[in-house]
């Protein structure tokens, strides 16, 4: 009988992204852009997750650009902050920080997203809820 070593490739697929995570991830909706600065072009979309390391970007495109390790620049409301792009799903561009994010900045980014939510809703959804009027 020959002894063999374990197959570990199913250990190491069975750990997700997210048991892999270092920092805890918090929704948003800010507007902004990703800048490709060695290829001269910008895409803009929503910033709609961050973290103290990193953000997730979904593009206002049709179709997802497939895209590999490269530095992009984001910037989204009054912020803007160096990346690596590392990854692309169906969710949008996946974008580590090259440096940690302190907590006081992640804490501004998550109030800005509350006014900026608060501000869309206002101009976008109220008018598509009318209100009843006394009396009718």
């Amino acid at each position: 009988m020959i002894a063999t070593a374990p197959n570990l490739a199913g250990a190491f697929r069975r750990l997700s992204g997210r048991s892999r995570r270092v920092h805890e991830r918090y929704p948003c909706l800010i507007p902004g852009k990703i800048l490709f600065l060695e290829r001269g072009f910008s895409i803009d979309g929503v910033v709609n997750e961050v973290s103290a390391g990193g953000l997730r970007v979904r593009p206002a495109l049709t179709y997802l650009l497939w895209r590999e390790i490269e530095d992009v620049f984001v910037e989204f409301g009054p912020f803007s902050l160096e990346t690596v792009l590392v990854n692309t799903t169906r969710y949008g561009y996946g974008l580590r920080l090259k440096s940690v994010l302190p907590r006081d900045h992640l804490e501004e980014i998550l109030a800005f997203s509350q006014s900026e939510s608060k501000a869309w809703t206002e101009a976008f959804v109220a008018p598509l809820n009318p209100t009843v009027l006394p009396g009718i």
